[in-house]
């Protein structure tokens, strides 16, 4: 069976983030943060090719046997709209969150196949994946962890069969804090511990009609910024495992509705670590700051992008042309 599909991988950008610990297993550090999905978004094409194969000796299979029929030729070719952050228009790239997500699910899926023993399994002969990346990369809006999700979807419906779509989240929670907003497809949400707790919220404020995004064409490492931020944190010690299925997180915002002033009177508490790595992230914010108009200047995640909400569409405009005007190799996008 060949299946094709084509989908969208929208960004998000983070509206506030505090870090108030780091998870002592996974190494991830906790959050409570406000996601709003943006409109801007890559383009993925996947071509599949599924067929169903029988285990004969069952008995005597071991889990081995079942990751060998995983063997699959998977390629993934990435081509970077050329006006983001000046990259080269087509890149072939290796081991990144695309495969890391494939590479769990598959591992995830033998082992079940090995403890029902299967007999009649399905698997992946050929799978091929495009990706036009408008988002740019290492810019604290997601772009990879959005590509993860839609493949972890798309693998969650050739296996629904035999994966449950919890056990889809549990993986996605394995990779990444970012991942399971993603997979649930939400809005705008509280997305608090590693990510694991995601709650769907409202915000009382038309955003992305008024929102404008500027990166001035530096990746930025997220491992670094979470790294400095560490050495300054007011936490003083990592925090033991942290239950997903509770919602006890530190300083979680248990309020499903926020205002403008709600999310103004919020910080970014990794600004200072990520201007302190890059410097020029302080010339991005003060340079939408001092915008007309211009009612909030913040980064994103861990820096790459800033980005200002404005008090009206027009408003907007006009900054977005003022700034390419002055900056005219920085991306600037408007939703």
């Amino acid at each position: 069976m060949i299946i094709t599909k084509e989908l969208s991988a929208h960004g998000k950008i983070n509206l506030f983030l505090k870090v108030y610990g780091c998870e002592i297993s996974s190494g991830l550090h906790l959050i409570n943060s406000l996601f709003l999905k943006i409109p801007l978004n890559d383009y993925i094409k996947i071509e599949c090719e599924v067929d169903i194969v029988q285990i004969t000796n069952i008995e005597n299979t071991d889990l081995d046997s079942y990751k060998g029929f995983f063997n699959s030729k998977l390629t993934c070719s990435v081509e970077y709209c050329q006006s983001i952050m000046h990259l080269p228009s087509s890149n072939i790239i290796g081991e990144n969150i695309i495969f890391t997500a494939i590479k769990k699910f598959a591992e995830y899926l033998c082992k079940i196949y090995y403890n029902n023993k299967t007999e009649n399994i399905k698997i992946i002969k050929k799978f091929n994946i495009y990706v036009n990346k408008r988002i740019p990369i290492s810019s604290g809006m997601g772009g990879g962890s959005s590509n993860a999700a839609i493949i972890l979807n798309v693998l969650y419906e050739i296996f629904k069969d035999f994966v449950k779509i919890e056990e889809v989240c549990d993986i996605a929670k394995s990779i990444g804090s970012d991942i399971l907003f993603f997979l649930l497809n939400k809005n705008s949400a509280v997305v608090s511990s590693t990510g694991g707790l995601v709650n769907e919220v409202e915000i009382h404020y038309n955003i992305c009609s008024r929102l404008l995004l500027v990166n001035a064409g530096f990746p930025v490492s997220t491992k670094n910024v979470y790294s400095e931020f560490d050495k300054v944190s007011n936490y003083t010690s990592h925090l033991n495992d942290i239950d997903d299925s509770s919602n006890s997180s530190a300083d979680c915002d248990s309020s499903n509705q926020f205002k403008l002033s709600d999310i103004m009177n919020a910080p970014n508490n990794l600004t200072e670590a990520s201007c302190t790595l890059y410097p020029q992230l302080k010339i991005v914010l003060s340079t939408i700051k001092k915008q007309n108009g211009c009612l909030l200047a913040r980064m994103s995640g861990s820096g790459g992008t800033c980005f200002g909400i404005f008090d009206s569409s027009k408003s907007v405009l006009n900054a977005a042309y003022e700034i390419k005007n002055c900056y005219p190799k920085w991306w600037v996008d408007l939703c």
